[in-house]
């Protein structure tokens, strides 16, 4: 019985951290007026992208930090910036597919599977349907 109520315990703290994540960006995305600059975890927020995928973004060219920042400092974005690309298609089309690409290959080196990455199909190619297959 002891284990059945710390599991319920355990379950219930995780659905209210949710709850509250979820308030607090609900809270972030409908401000009147966002700030002039983002940070890179408010940037994640905006596209609803997870914190870790911003770096692989920059990385790639695909997103450009104000001024010339350390690698080590906070980097900020430009919200006039973020809010064009977010109505961008073809640009959110290619951050998904370089954040699939990378989360692919990284996933193939830690599985020592280097043939996965091989198998995924580019995005610009276009899949045959299951009626052409036939």
């Amino acid at each position: 019985m002891a284990f059945e109520s710390n599991k319920l315990f355990e379950q219930g703290q995780a659905n209210k951290e949710r709850r509250e994540k979820f308030a607090e960006l609900e809270r972030y995305l409908n401000m009147r007026n966002l700030p002039a600059r983002m940070t890179s975890e408010e940037v994640a927020k905006f596209f609803r992208m997870a914190p870790h995928d911003i770096p692989v973004l920059v990385s790639h060219g695909l997103l450009t930090p104000l001024g010339e920042p350390l690698q080590s400092s906070v980097k900020y974005f430009a919200t006039v910036v973020i809010k064009g690309l977010c109505e961008n298609v073809e640009w959110l089309h290619e951050a998904t597919k370089t954040l699939q690409g990378h989360w692919v290959e990284k996933n193939s080196r830690r599985s020592g599977n280097s043939s996965q990455a091989e198998k995924v199909p580019s995005s610009r190619q276009p899949t045959p349907s299951r009626a052409a297959a036939k």
